[in-house]
């Protein structure tokens, strides 16, 4: 459908464009919203992968502590001490979002895939059939 509506586009403005199947199948994919719309959707898919190890939030605490003893204390020593932790809480559903999402991405590259050579598919079969119905027109205009 897509390739009759670029002949009867070429004949009707008198211009000639030279239509190979490798063109065509670019002009296609370029033009077509459902592949875009895979694509925009790809990419989504890729960012929430590399986005998701971001649910971890670590906490980290720094403490210090001087004490100093009154000097009619015997034996008198000053103190001091210091303290860090790091820590966070890791859950078995991390690690299942984690895989969830690279799965969906895995799917959206098939889909996306899936897409593009069904439109090759597509632009190829009706190229090829214009180019067999335009034989098949010469051969008849030539038998008449």
């Amino acid at each position: 459908m897509i390739s009759i509506i670029l002949v009867l586009g070429v004949q009707l403005h008198a211009e000639k464009i030279l239509l190979t199947p490798e063109t065509a199948v670019e002009s296609a994919l370029a033009n077509n919203i459902s592949i875009r719309q895979n694509k925009i959707t790809l990419d989504s898919k890729k960012r929430e992968k590399s986005s998701a190890w971001g649910v971890i939030s670590p906490t980290a605490s720094i403490s210090a502590n001087y004490s100093k003893t009154l000097p009619a204390v015997e034996n008198k020593k000053d103190s001091i001490s210091l303290g860090a932790s790091v820590r966070t809480t890791l859950t078995p559903g991390i690690f299942v979002q984690v895989e969830k999402t690279k799965i969906a991405l895995e799917q959206q590259e098939i889909s996306y895939e899936t897409a593009e050579r069904s439109i090759q598919l597509a632009v190829l079969q009706s190229y090829y059939g214009i180019l067999y119905n335009i034989e098949n027109l010469s051969l008849l205009e030539n038998s008449l």
